[in-house]
């Protein structure tokens, strides 16, 4: 029944209606426990008081007429209470006390406490011997004789005390099921907001895909509408923005290719040097603004968020790759070399966006390596993970500096790019649910890149 229960808990659809149905019971629960134990200790407290004081009131009864009580029957008195003779011992912390109506002493229990002829009738506070009393006066109604009961205020107290911490460990008990309960729940109730928390922080930066609606508690499911409709402009603006840079590029490409015609149609044997050291500065800045065109058409396509993915053997790909890049960095005087591509497993990505990702890593290495330097290209298998890395032996990665090199037009000092390849990178990574991070060389002593593919 407990476990039916629990799963209709959790089967609501409502954190408010979880609480409710967690909380109630429990409290009802503990409510009736502490009740019970309450009610347990104030009884014995109690009858303890009342045994005590009917005690009290056989003893000076048989003072009356100058008689002993024997020790009850019942274990209800302490071996202090009693003498040698097992008769109770006279107490002096309750008196009784027998007037007439001339203020004459007819019987008192306790012959060395006097208390005062003026005490008023009624309940009163006074102290005699040093000790405070609660006295209670009263008078027959013939008016011949006046009775005095009192009984000493630490006794009084001590009562109070024994109710108050018999009180005292169930209220501890109720406040620290309480608390327990309270804690537990807000942990139960907040884990679905845990985990829309922890969902959203999972996420990539340009992962926004709707959150699923189905299945949100009630609370949360204006949040997430609310959210799913922010993801949503946000996707549209984005794809304005990527619309935008492909017609831009695609606008300016024409113009380029009309004035590196242009100036190419100039019959240099007619120009004198300066004129046709201008024409080639020309020629060089629009072969630049075509490669940059170039790029941002490349990194709008990468920016699409799906992709054909299927499982690609990178042992052909890893060699195809290399052999195609050798010439460069034979161009550029550095040495290109691959190690332990030999055993590479399957990968489940888009080919040509591996590809791309591998080419422009390694033509970032090879123009970063130099004349003389040495890019390396390596895989292995780390915790069952596939990881392929590249790394040179150029002037390396500032760490302070990693996080950027990922953005769009971010380029260092010594860079001749446009800042545009490692944003295609990150783009196209991110598309296939792959990982490239940046991090210490092992071998070589410039930048070392790593991907990471998933398990």
């Amino acid at each position: 029944m407990l476990k039916r229960y629990m799963r209709r808990i959790e089967a609501a659809r409502s954190i408010r209606l979880r609480l409710l149905m967690v909380l109630i019971p429990v409290l009802v629960v503990v409510w009736a426990v502490a009740s019970l134990i309450v009610y347990i200790f104030a009884y014995f407290v109690f009858m303890d008081t009342m045994q005590e004081q009917m005690l009290r009131m056989a003893t000076v009864a048989a003072d009356v007429h100058q008689s002993t009580i024997a020790r009850p029957k019942w274990d209800g008195t302490d071996d202090d209470d009693v003498d040698e003779k097992h008769e109770l011992k006279r107490k002096d912390d309750y008196v009784v006390v027998i007037r007439d109506s001339d203020g004459n002493t007819l019987h008192q229990s306790h012959s060395t406490l006097h208390f005062p002829n003026d005490l008023p009738y009624g309940r009163s506070e006074v102290t005699v011997a040093n000790r405070s009393w609660l006295v209670l006066h009263m008078k027959a109604e013939d008016g011949a004789r006046s009775f005095i009961i009192a009984s000493r205020e630490n006794e009084v107290d001590e009562v109070i005390r024994s109710l108050a911490a018999s009180a005292a460990l169930p209220l501890f008990l109720v406040f620290s099921l309480s608390l327990i309960t309270v804690v537990w729940l807000v942990g139960s109730g907040l884990k679905p907001l845990n985990q829309l928390s922890s969902a959203l922080n999972g996420r990539k930066p340009d992962q926004l895909e709707a959150i699923e609606e189905q299945g949100q508690v009630k609370e949360l499911l204006p949040i997430v509408k609310a959210l799913n409709a922010l993801f949503a402009r946000i996707r549209r603006f984005m794809d304005r923005e990527r619309r935008f840079i492909d017609d831009a590029a695609h606008e300016l490409r024409t113009p380029l290719t009309v004035v590196k015609a242009q100036c190419q149609a100039i019959d240099e044997t007619r120009l004198d040097d300066v004129t046709k050291q201008r024409i080639g500065h020309i020629l060089t800045g629009v072969d630049r603004a075509n490669a940059i065109c170039n790029q941002l058409l490349a990194q709008a396509r990468a920016e699409q968020p799906n992709a054909a993915m299927n499982d690609v053997d990178l042992k052909p790909l890893l060699f195809g790759l290399v052999g195609e890049m050798d010439a460069l960095a034979q161009q550029r005087g550095c040495e290109l070399s691959a190690e332990n591509v030999e055993t590479v497993p399957t990968a489940y990505v888009s080919q040509s966006d591996l590809w791309m990702i591998l080419r422009n890593i390694l033509e970032n290495a090879i123009r970063f390596a130099g004349d003389g330097g040495e890019v390396q290209l390596s895989c292995q298998l780390v915790n069952g993970q596939t990881v392929i890395a590249v790394e040179d032996s150029g002037p390396g990665i500032d760490k302070s500096e990693r996080g950027k090199v990922f953005e769009r037009f971010y380029s260092t000092n010594v860079s001749e790019g446009a800042g545009l390849g490692l944003s295609i990178v990150n783009a196209l990574a991110n598309r296939n649910r792959l990982d490239v991070v940046v991090c210490d060389p092992l071998h070589l002593t410039g930048a070392r890149f790593e991907l990471h593919f998933p398990r």
